[in-house]
This record gives C-alpha cells, structure tokens and sequence, in this order.
C-alpha cells in the first residue's frame, strides 16, 4: 500500500543495505530528497504498525 517511490527507497534502504547517497543516484534525486522520503516512509510504516511501532524502531536502529 506505499507509494511506489517509497517503496523503492524501502527496499533500497532495509533490504539491500544501499546508502541515502546511492539511492538518490539510482533514482536521480538528491539525497536529501531521500532522506525525506526515508522520513514520510517511517512516519507511514509507525502509523500502520500502530501499537507494534516499536518493531520497526528495533528494525531500522
């Protein structure tokens, strides 16, 4: 149910282990644009993880 950009940085980032800098290359945005993707990506994933949100505090530390 995520966005498609989001998702892309999802599995960039948790999967494949890829760096923000990486990622904005391979998507041709900078990295700060992927940081704030990252961000909306988090705050999205805590709100639909509810009561379960400290697992993805646990998963991305």
């Amino acid at each position: 149910q995520l966005p498609e950009r989001e998702r892309q940085v999802a599995l960039m980032l948790y999967v494949e282990g890829r760096r923000l800098r990486e990622i904005g290359d391979l998507l041709g945005v900078s990295e700060s644009r992927v940081c704030q993707i990252a961000g909306t990506l988090r705050r999205r994933l805590r709100t639909a993880l509810g009561a379960h949100a400290d697992l993805l505090t646990a998963a991305i530390a």
